[in-house]
């Protein structure tokens, strides 16, 4: 499990890592609408958030700075889901690849919130300078927590994808890069024909 917590006998250290940092940049934003799906429809095929049409790649993607690699080994994106206040949104995100726990042959992984998933960056994506993200976006079903009000009141359709580093540094605990946080674009529920990729039973590629 990652645990995010500073150590006064290496704060200095932490520093010099993060204040040097910049927000990361977004290389290709999501939709600004797309198809939420159930849990019913996870469960039978995964759909990821897309780019727009005509974008140089089909999923959201970030710049990778190279800096990154020089500084630390294991460098790693959470993506969180946010309302358009920037607060957690209650809806859940998620990756049929994504493993329940951290090591180190594991490139996706989740943790015990709905609303975020952690990318482990790899060498081929800083060769290639950016890193994409196939993201599920899953509507909650309506509860006694998420009511029609709840949902009206924080404006539960539409969203945002929350980018932030997390490193492991030279004492093997992870740490938050704050400075390095970034939202995308603002995304709207939309039941037309947009913003998700069907993948088949089997969550493999399109042939």
């Amino acid at each position: 499990m990652i645990h995010v917590h500073p150590h006064p006998h290496y704060q200095e250290a932490l520093e010099n890592n993060i204040i040097k940092s910049k927000p990361i940049q977004i290389k290709c934003q999501p939709r600004s609408k797309y198809r939420p799906r159930t849990p019913n429809e996870s469960k039978v095929s995964a759909h990821y958030l897309r780019c727009k049409d005509g974008a140089e790649l089909d999923y959201p993607a970030i710049y990778i700075p190279q800096i990154w690699a020089n500084q630390l080994k294991i460098n790693i994106i959470e993506v969180a889901l946010a309302d358009s206040a920037k607060q957690p949104h209650p809806y859940t995100i998620d990756n049929k690849t994504s493993n329940k726990s951290f090591n180190d042959q594991v490139l996706i992984f989740k943790m015990t919130q709905p609303n975020i998933l952690y990318f482990r960056l790899t060498k081929e994506d800083f060769i290639t300078g950016y890193k994409t993200f196939m993201i599920e976006f899953i509507k909650s079903k309506e509860d006694d927590f998420i009511t029609k009000k709840l949902i009206r009141s924080r404006q539960l359709d539409q969203s945002m994808l929350r980018f932030t580093r997390i490193y492991q540094d030279e004492y093997g605990n992870c740490q938050r890069d704050d400075n390095s946080e970034e939202y995308s674009c603002i995304m709207t529920e939309n039941y037309g024909n947009v913003a998700v990729e069907h993948m088949g039973p089997r969550y493999g590629p399109i042939v």
